[in-house]
């Protein structure tokens, strides 16, 4: 129990640094826009929007999977 414990907190201090990523990355952007710098930034905000991309994929796949799991036990 306690290895599963440590991957539960493993999971929710990702979890936190993600959220705390994604806050500060969102207000970079609102300055690179307001600054009109989006050409300097290009290469790193199509790799970020790519990484969005396949983290919302693997996001959506697991909510998926919760729900019929969760609606096969009801």
């Amino acid at each position: 129990m306690g290895e599963r414990d440590t991957q539960k907190e493993k999971f929710q201090k990702k979890v936190r640094l993600f959220t705390v990523l994604m806050d500060d990355i969102s207000k970079e952007i609102e300055v690179i826009c307001e600054e009109n710098k989006e050409d300097e930034y290009k290469d790193s905000l199509i790799e970020m929007i790519q990484a969005l991309d396949r983290s919302q994929q693997t996001v959506r796949r697991a909510y998926n999977l919760f729900f019929s799991k969760a609606f096969a036990k009801n």
